[in-house]
Order: structure tokens, then C-alpha cells, then sequence
């Protein structure tokens, strides 16, 4: 099964309200093919900006960033009467400094029985493969905490 088809397994992009978190220049459900918003830290001219130098990133395949999430609460950024069936984040957890207020936040805005997909890289084989892993301890503390960067 390739990656797409595994993180959709339980998503009907067609008939569904999706929000991607992160999705850059990447998109894992792409606008032609379902009603999917796209939420990121930075503005779609901001994410431009900030990657134009970048080789790996084309400024110009970015996607239209729909809701801005940086110090605002996810209900916040969208609005107060929004729900999504889906919820897809690929390679955005792990740059999460307080996953448990984050996984809170999404919960908020899915509706019940909603999805969260996930794509979470394999620490083998990414370029801080020696960097100490969190436990939960740290989780945890992130979230007492109320740790934002």
C-alpha cells in the first residue's frame, strides 16, 4: 500500500471535510480531488518567503493556506462553528512541542468518530537519528508546562 493510500485508509476525501496540517508544497488530498482547508504557522506569502531558498522546496507549488495556527488556539484559527471529518498531519508532530494541548486542539475541531492521520517519520533514518527520544515523562512536562517553541 503506498503512503497516500495508508494515511486515506479511513477517509473519503470526496465525500468528506478534511483540513491537513502543514501540507506545504505537498499535499496529501489535493483541492481537485475533495473539500479540504489547509492550516499551517505561517501564511501561504509567509511560507513563500521563507522557503524561496530552499532547493527541495518550489515556492510556487505552496498551497493556498487557508487558517494561520501559530500563538491562537486551532479553534481559534478556523473559527467557531467549523468540524472536519479528517484531520491529516504528515511530518508535523514530531516539530510539536507540546503534543498533548496539540492533540487536544484537534480534537476540538474533529467531528465525533472524526479521523487523525498521521505520517510520522521512522527516527532511523532521518537526519537527528542520534537525538535522545522523548518519553512520555517529557510529554508530559511539555504539557504542564505550556511549552510553545
Amino acid at each position: 500500500m503506498n503512503r497516500k493510500k495508508y494515511l486515506l485508509a479511513h477517509i473519503d476525501p470526496i465525500k468528506d471535510l478534511g483540513l491537513e496540517i502543514g501540507a506545504l508544497c505537498d499535499p496529501i488530498v489535493e483541492r481537485a480531488e475533495g473539500e479540504v482547508k489547509f492550516v499551517d504557522y505561517l501564511t501561504t506569502e509567509q511560507l513563500k518567503k521563507h522557503y524561496e531558498n530552499e532547493p527541495e522546496i518550489d515556492p510556487l507549488q505552496v498551497v493556498d493556506v487557508d487558517y494561520v495556527w501559530t500563538d491562537n488556539s486551532l479553534r481559534e484559527a478556523i473559527g467557531p462553528d467549523l468540524y472536519f471529518d479528517y484531520i491529516i498531519a504528515s511530518h508535523v508532530i514530531e516539530h510539536v512541542p507540546d503534543i498533548i494541548t496539540w492533540l487536544y486542539q484537534i480534537a476540538e475541531v474533529l467531528k465525533p468518530g472524526g479521523v487523525l492521520s498521521l505520517a510520522i517519520p521512522d527516527k532511523r533514518y532521518i537526519f537527528d537519528c542520534l537525538r535522545q527520544t522523548s518519553t512520555t515523562a517529557d510529554l508530559v512536562d511539555a504539557f504542564l508546562r505550556k511549552v510553545q517553541q
